[in-house]
């Protein structure tokens, strides 16, 4: 529930933009599918799944929990074109006519799908200082960022209308050899940000971040394995403006990888992305340190597939890409072998584990 609130959180700046444009359009920014698509049959399918602010599409979970798996089921009719799944960052091309999928969700996890190329405006995350009042709080207004959801596009956009009136927009381009991206900031007149900060998902870590531009400069980097993101924080020198005009300041980044794309190579179809996969092992992981309190031999093909992690971000600092390739395109076998390995009686340890923990194993590592 604490991520949930928080996630609403960021999420403000895209709400309130989206807010002010249905004062002039009266599109509703969470609507049917079928105000989008009113000619695809799939629409009409599922009349609790929505477009949330134009680019993505939200599917709430409202069936009952499974006891023995923790999961509930869920169907969703997805429209045409290339989806982000934004739980475990898998992309998903469909066809002309939509199509229709079926999944089972964990309680941490929240359906929804995002173009490929679209940029979020987020906030910064709640902190105990900013989260009281938080839409209204200085701190947050002053430092806007954007999720860059790349899926399978070479290029993307996204922008926000802030309540002043002042507008920002972002975009990215990648090279096509997905070694280089070009991230642009674009503000006008009246915008008085400070600071902002960028948060690019499903990619691997780049070598090199630099400012493309004079008007700014790179406060912080980061990158998290678990999740392939790449993080960059950049401050905002005041702009002195000649004129009036909107978008009269732009600012550039450039965030680059040394001999690789930063595109990882998709995983198996029809098997789940990297990250909501290795996601469900790492909690399985916890619950069965719970159950075996000192290391066992069970536990290690376990161990090795929620460890890829750390082997992925080592490769990428080494700027080793056969190998990070090499760990993603291994890492279905590792779960299936982690899987074998809890079911196998002759692995020292396999005895403590409950009948509920095998169930829930045989449910959470299963390909979806």
């Amino acid at each position: 529930m604490s991520h949930a609130m928080r996630r609403r959180g960021q999420l403000v700046p895209t709400l309130a933009s989206a807010l002010r444009a249905f004062e002039v359009t009266a599109v509703s920014p969470i609507r049917g599918l079928y105000i989008d698509y009113p000619e695809q049959k799939g629409a009409y399918l599922f009349n609790d799944t929505f477009v949330y602010c134009d680019a993505m599409v939200v599917a709430p979970v409202t069936a009952n929990v499974t006891n023995s798996t923790q999961m509930a089921p869920r169907s969703v009719w997805l429209p045409p074109g290339a989806w982000v799944d934004m739980v475990d960052y898998e992309t998903i091309v469909v066809g002309n006519v939509g199509t229709v999928m079926n999944r089972n969700f964990t309680l941490w996890e929240s359906p929804s799908w995002i173009r490929a190329g679209a940029m979020l405006s987020i906030a910064p995350k709640p902190t105990s200082t900013t989260a009281m009042g938080f839409a209204s709080n200085a701190e947050v207004a002053s430092s806007i960022g954007w999720e860059v959801w790349v899926g399978n596009a070479f290029a993307g956009a996204g922008n926000v209308t802030n309540e002043d009136g002042s507008e920002i927009s972002a975009s990215y381009m990648l090279s096509a050899d997905g070694t280089n991206m070009k991230l642009k900031l674009n503000l006008d007149s009246q915008s008085d940000l400070s600071s902002s900060f960028f948060e690019i998902k499903g990619v691997l870590r780049a070598s090199a971040v630099t400012m493309c531009s004079a008007g700014g400069s790179i406060l912080s980097t980061s990158y998290s394995a678990t999740t392939l993101t790449q993080s960059v924080q950049v401050a905002i020198a005041t702009p002195t403006f000649h004129n009036s005009h909107s978008y009269a300041f732009a600012l550039c980044v450039n965030v680059a990888t040394q001999s690789f794309s930063m595109l990882p190579h998709p995983q198996p179809v029809g098997r789940g992305g990297y990250v909501g996969r290795r996601m469900r092992a790492h909690k399985l992981k916890s619950l069965m340190d719970d159950q075996l309190h000192n290391p066992q031999q069970v536990a290690m093909p376990l161990v090795t597939a929620v460890n890829s992690a750390t082997r992925i971000d080592a490769a990428c600092r080494r700027s080793d890409g056969k190998a990070v390739q090499a760990e993603l395109e291994s890492f279905d076998a590792s779960v299936s072998a982690a899987l074998a390995g809890i079911f196998n009686p002759q692995l020292k340890g396999q005895s403590l584990l409950s009948p509920a923990f095998l169930q829930l194993a045989e449910a959470w590592l299963a390909p979806y």
